[in-house]
């Protein structure tokens, strides 16, 4: 008995002692496993970093030699372009003795391409000055390499000195980046868009305009709209091209009655219009400066932008007589969904909106309409926006 009973106890030492080896073993795997897991996924993620930079200097001599091929750099993006930008204000404001560098204004307008820098005058108290820095646009046939151009260019702007036209202060350029420096004074009030949305002039563009503004009065809108074609025909008077125009490009003066045009050498650099779509939609029928300005009538009168080509339905608050202004000009433009033939009795041209008594009913200053003072320089550089010949004139869907 005490044998069979011995033996009984030895087997179940050997059992839970196997159960023992067993359970420590679970638990050894159980420790280790993850701690094998994660050196693999460490030595996975090295190698693959690896790769990756080997795969980046391998295409490095690539990019290089189709830069030099094409000409064409690599495309950067926004916050490199903006990068690089703020680099060039601030070693171009280096040398300065009238400007110091202020701060970045990057998301204050809605070009990409066109970088905004605040300034201190150092030589004046109480005023700052706008900077930007705008690259040469596609359509643009002016050379900033020919130091005669660029003369002729900055003799032209900074002699345009008109009660309607926003003066530039300075313009300069920098030819190896291709890309155009003007100087321009802070104009607290702001934008007519700044105006419409009740907002700061130096706010973020993504911000400022997100909700709907306040319609102007019609009297407002009646003399804005008559500067702003009287302002127009200056330009056209000079042959100086525009195609620029939108509420952001519409100054106010402080007491609110007068506004003025800004940012017309954005044609001279070739600048793709705002409204550019829809002036090609109706290049044939309507003037391209009348198809922005019915957009500005519009945005003045409803409080929001206009974002498709039609203009069949009006808001509740729109002014009676404005709709009557902007049916009249696109009257003809169902001939061009019926794709009838036009005549040249369709054509609203800026003249025959001029005539419109909407506007030719208002009284203005006489300083505004008299232009005898304005002496334009510089208008040499013009002939190759007017050639026949020239890429520029030929191109016909008025995106220069």
């Amino acid at each position: 008995i005490n044998a069979e009973y011995g033996g009984k106890v030895f087997c179940l030492l050997v059992e839970l002692r196997l159960q023992s080896k067993m359970n420590k073993t679970l638990i050894i795997v159980l420790c280790v496993s993850p701690l094998l897991i994660i050196l693999f996924l460490l030595a996975f993620y090295l190698a693959f970093r690896r790769w990756s930079k080997r795969k980046n200097y391998d295409r490095l001599p690539l990019n290089t030699y189709l830069d030099n091929v094409s000409g064409q750099p690599v495309v950067k993006t926004l916050p490199e372009l903006r990068k690089e930008a703020d680099q060039l204000a601030r070693f171009y404001l280096r040398s300065s003795i009238e400007h110091a560098y202020s701060k970045s204004l990057m998301t204050m307008g809605s070009r990409e391409e066109k970088f905004y820098f605040q300034l201190r005058n150092l030589g004046t108290r109480g005023t700052d000055t706008i900077m930007y820095l705008l690259k040469k646009g596609d359509l643009n046939n002016l050379h900033f390499s020919s130091e005669t151009q660029r003369k002729n260019l900055s003799a032209l702007l900074a002699s345009l000195r008109h009660p309607l036209l926003m003066p530039i202060e300075f313009s300069d350029f920098l030819v190896e980046k291709q890309m155009a420096i003007v100087f321009r004074r802070f104009v607290a009030s702001g934008t007519l868009k700044d105006h419409i949305y009740r907002v700061k002039p130096l706010n973020p563009y993504s911000k400022k305009y997100k909700g709907k503004g306040k319609p102007l009065a019609e009297r407002m809108i009646a003399s804005y709209g008559r500067q702003i074609l009287e302002a127009l025909a200056l330009l056209r008077k000079h042959r100086i091209p525009y195609l620029q125009l939108h509420t952001g490009n519409i100054f106010i003066s402080d007491d609110g009655r007068y506004c003025c045009l800004s940012d017309y050498e954005n044609g001279l650099f070739g600048v793709t219009p705002h409204y550019n779509r829809f002036i090609r939609h109706y290049k044939d029928i309507i003037d391209p400066d009348i198809v922005c300005l019915a957009f500005v009538l519009f945005e003045m009168g409803a409080g929001f932008e206009l974002r498709n080509a039609g203009m069949d339905e009006f808001p509740p608050q729109f002014s009676v007589a404005l709709k009557q202004v902007l049916q009249d000009i696109f009257k003809s433009s169902q001939k061009l969904v019926r794709r009838e033939t036009i005549t040249e009795a369709d054509y609203v041209s800026l003249e025959s909106v001029m005539a419109n008594p909407f506007f030719s009913s208002v009284v203005l200053p006489s300083q505004l309409l008299d232009d005898s003072q304005l002496q334009v320089e510089g208008t040499n550089i013009l002939r190759q926006y007017w050639d026949p010949q020239s890429e520029l004139s030929k191109s016909s869907d008025g995106e220069g």
